[in-house]
């Protein structure tokens, strides 16, 4: 099923990287909209297969792109799978990023499937976030980030 169906979905707030509140099927507290998620630096959207983390993460690019903002949407495995960062990205996406170097300003970069990325060795996910920075010039540019990935990557070495 490619048709995306806006659900107005709302996020747990964690504060702390304690990988049994990841995978809790349900969290206490407070919930935010994507304007609040946007808000932040970095956030990561966790989910089980399935639950539309990669919908959610296209349909939001091509949203904030209508509004005129600069969004790059980033399957982190392809990162890996390519000579080049740009070859990992499609033409949309290859076109925002070219307009933000020429342009400078904030970029938000939806990574998605950080759980893929290397069939979910700490060295590929470390690897593939690695060449992302280097694309996005970080931490010397304006990005803000957003990544998703199912829980059963996120241990303590990788949320370290």
């Amino acid at each position: 099923m490619d048709e995306y169906l806006d659900l107005s979905r709302r996020f747990g707030l964690l504060t702390k990287l304690a990988v049994a509140e990841l995978v809790a099927s349900a969290f206490p507290g407070k919930r935010l909209t994507w304007d609040k998620v946007l808000e932040g630096r970095f956030s990561v959207i966790v989910g089980r297969a399935n639950f539309g983390k990669t919908m959610e993460l296209k349909a939001k690019s091509k949203a904030l792109r209508a509004q005129g903002q600069l969004v790059v949407y980033v399957a982190l495995h392809k990162v890996l799978g390519e000579d080049g960062f740009e070859d990992a990205l499609d033409a949309e996406d290859r076109s925002a990023l070219y307009a933000w170097r020429h342009s400078g300003g904030e970029l938000t970069a939806l990574v998605d499937s950080l759980d893929e990325a290397s069939l979910g060795t700490v060295d590929g996910i470390r690897k593939a976030l690695r060449r992302l920075s280097n694309a996005f010039d970080w931490p010397n540019s304006d990005v803000r980030w957003v990544l998703s990935s199912r829980p059963a990557v996120l241990t303590e070495e990788v949320l370290a």
